[in-house]
């Protein structure tokens, strides 16, 4: 089947203060996507071009990662577009009428990574189709009233990374808001926030909250909360009582307790929970067992050294377990078994496991398990009979020798970069059979010194002097199952 064709027309324009071969612009149009647009990314351009009339709506004009410093008046008003990105510029001031002529076209606009201290409220009050307006990473530390000009037809507001102290905007003047970003600011309570009926996800992560704010009051229809990195040390009894949550994110501090009522309200919504980074020392499940919708559950670099048997049973639709970066000593096999029949993936990387045991046979649901960054010495091929649709994460361990019963068309598919292999036939059937995953494209040998730091795939054929009569021979002596 050919390719769609692409057909690039190339307009010449006069440019105000810039040549036309710091940016030799090309009005793009693929027919496929039904859209076309002009593309100025990184030209060197330090102020906005002339753009000659063009008949038709564009989809996008790029202006990414340029010098511009301003945008005058009328620097649109002879071209559409529904998105408009100017981030990662210099702009500190634009114009009242900078964007004249995009009135009734413009739908995003994209102004982060710039010089700005302030919300462009007038430059943008005739602005009736934006709904996604981007101002992210620049030194705005208020809005000003005129802002409820245009805030009406709102619906995703970025101001991350900004001087904000406060909320910066009444809830009136934001009815259709459905996503605010509000990340790291400096802001500590929801004074002035309002109440916002519309808002499904909202952004606090690395500002300056100390206790979980009663959000109910303001936002009753919320379904993403994200509070990683503020300074939140206890989350109480009914810290998101009257929400209905499907995602929540409190990781990145210190938390000393979690209550055992702190879920209480999200039994039936809750999906995923990240408590990542939170000096966890221990698996918190007298806090989180009711959770019985939750399907991913994120505790990774904290320091949990075990879990309970009986842990996972109360969580019967888990599909994910991330316990990355804690101080296991051993794979929790039981609690495992006891997790319901929706689990697939399990993550127990850079922990201190040392060995695996034999206990796996019936958890075939398995998809993949991470152990990469361990300290594994072997990996016993009984341990995972009957997982072939497994995919097992090994790198980084201290695997020197492979069991030739890995060989079994019931065992797993390993990953297996960053261990000191002996590269025997062993190691060549599992290869030629398919067992050793196409991720460890940088497997390398340390032994035996004819091949040591080779890379496995770049070994000659003639080094491998391994038959399938050898192959039968080995596996006759030794007893797999």
């Amino acid at each position: 089947m050919e390719m769609p064709l692409i057909i690039s027309l190339v307009i010449l324009f006069s440019i105000a203060e810039v040549s036309t071969h710091q940016c030799a612009m090309r009005l793009e149009r693929h027919y496929w996507e039904r859209s076309s647009r002009i593309n100025c990314y990184s030209k060197n351009l330090t102020a906005v071009p002339f753009f000659g009339k063009i008949g038709e709506t564009l989809s996008e004009i790029d202006l990414t990662y340029n010098s511009i410093r301003g945008i005058p008046a009328g620097a649109f008003m002879n071209i559409k577009t529904r998105k408009l990105c100017l981030y990662s510029n210099k702009i500190q001031r634009l114009s009242p009428d900078a964007f004249e002529g995009l009135e009734d076209t413009l739908e995003v606009l994209l102004l982060g990574w710039n010089n700005m201290t302030e919300v462009p409220s007038r430059s943008l009050a005739n602005m009736t189709k934006l709904t996604w307006l981007q101002l992210s990473n620049n030194n705005i530390n208020s809005v000003k009233k005129e802002f409820s000009k245009i805030g009406r037809f709102i619906k995703r507001l970025e101001l991350e990374s900004n001087e904000l102290s406060r909320f910066p905007l009444r809830a009136a003047d934001l009815p259709m808001l459905e996503e605010l970003n509000l990340k790291e600011n400096k802001i500590s309570n929801l004074h002035g926030f309002g109440y916002h009926l519309k808002l499904r996800k909202l952004i606090l992560n690395w500002n300056n909250f100390d206790r979980v704010p009663k959000f109910n009051k303001y936002v009753p229809r919320l379904q993403e909360l994200f509070l990683n990195g503020n300074n939140i040390r206890h989350i109480r009894a009914n810290s998101f009582k009257g929400l209905r949550l499907t995602s929540l994110s409190i990781g990145d501090q210190n938390i000393d307790l979690i209550t055992k009522n702190a879920f209480r309200g999200l039994e039936s919504s809750l999906v995923s929970l990240w408590i990542s980074s939170a000096n966890l020392t221990s698996f918190p499940y007298r806090s989180i067992k009711g959770l019985r919708r939750l399907k991913y559950l994120y505790l990774q670099n904290n320091r949990i050294q075990s879990i309970k048997l009986s842990t996972l049973r109360y969580f019967p639709k888990l599909y994910y377990l991330g316990l990355e970066g804690n101080e296991l000593t051993e794979i929790p096999v039981e609690p495992l078994k006891q997790a319901g029949p929706t689990l697939r993936e399990v993550n127990l990387a850079k922990n201190k496991i040392r060995s695996i045991p034999w206990s796996f046979t019936n958890m075939t649901q398995l998809t993949r398990m991470y152990l990469n960054h361990n300290q594994l010495t072997t990996i016993p091929a009984r341990a995972f009979y009957g997982l072939d649709k497994m995919i097992l994460d090994v790198r980084f361990n201290n695997i020197h020798v492979l069991d030739p019963c890995l060989m079994n068309a019931k065992t797993p598919t390993m990953v297996l970069d960053g261990n000191p292999l002996h590269c025997d036939c062993t190691v060549y059937w599992l290869a030629y059979a398919g067992k050793i995953n196409k991720q460890s494209v940088n497997l390398r040998c340390s032994s035996p010194e004819i091949v040591q730091g080779k890379s496995l795939k770049n070994i000659p054929w003639s080094f491998w002097r391994c038959s399938k009569y050898d192959r039968e021979k080995m596996l006759r002596m030794v007893k797999c199952y």
